[in-house]
């Protein structure tokens, strides 16, 4: 994770164009690739030592600043001082999560997964080209992807929206995840992530966060606007299986 020197992670928010970073994992090697940069190769394993303590919204993680070169690596491209940071095991936090249940996590923002159907996606893209034409004509419809949601299950068969019921899902047949609350959304899924280039009218973030849209925030106590479902593990330890394009989902 890029963090700037002893301060906050490093986002999208504030720079879109992280999603032009591209890492690959080649047995015990991470390699990281970003447009116009060379090939920065790094161990699997991080490095240990260096400790200082880094926070993801306000809560503090220790963690490991890895090699000069890598921290060059993510400064040089990204146009800012920042250094790239990783956690252990070891140095894991423990964060109450739902029902005063608790449970080590690394860096992650409030779940360590998130899920959306194809269908849900469908029907908001639908949505922002019916108020783009409203506001601005056919001549400047938007053409989206869900990769702007980064979720990491995407979900085929269902009905829009259906990844909301039920209590979680069982992948696979085996891996259970359980469902937590709705994911409040940002303005990070304005970022086209095949440019890193912010959409010039705030979509599909200005029809999200639209009343007449869906009003998910009636829902919740959240103020901003809702879309997809985050996932944790049903017992902590329990995930031991690999998630494969193609898997079964079952909603339980």
């Amino acid at each position: 994770m890029p963090v700037v020197p002893f301060s906050e992670f490093v986002s999208q928010r504030v720079k879109p164009k992280m999603c032009r970073i591209f890492p690959t994992i080649d047995r015990d090697k991470l390699h990281v690739e970003a447009d116009g940069m060379r090939t920065l190769t790094l161990p699997l394993q991080p490095v240990r030592g260096n400790y200082i303590q880094a926070t993801v919204w306000k809560t503090p993680f220790e963690c490991s600043r890895q090699s000069k070169e890598s921290c060059e690596w993510f400064s040089h491209f990204l146009e800012t001082e920042c250094w790239l940071v990783a956690t252990h095991p070891e140095t894991m936090a423990v964060r109450t999560i739902d029902h005063g249940r608790k449970m080590k996590l690394a860096c992650h923002d409030s779940s360590p997964v998130t899920g959306l159907s194809e269908a849900s996606f469908n029907h908001l893209a639908t949505a922002v080209q019916r108020r783009e034409r409203i506001l601005r004509g056919a001549n400047a419809l938007t053409s989206l992807s869900v990769d702007r949601f980064r979720s990491n299950l995407v979900y085929e068969g269902l009905r829009a929206f259906g990844e909301e019921r039920g209590k979680g899902v069982i992948i696979g047949g085996y891996t259970a995840l359980r469902f937590r609350k709705l994911v409040p959304r940002c303005a990070i899924i304005n970022v086209d992530q095949q440019t890193g280039e912010r959409h010039p009218h705030n979509e599909p973030f200005g029809t999200l966060n639209c009343k007449e849209y869906r009003d998910t925030r009636r829902q919740t106590d959240e103020k901003i606007p809702l879309f997809g479902v985050y996932y944790v593990p049903f017992r902590q330890g329990e995930v031991q299986g690999e998630i494969k394009v193609g898997d079964r989902v079952e909603i339980v």
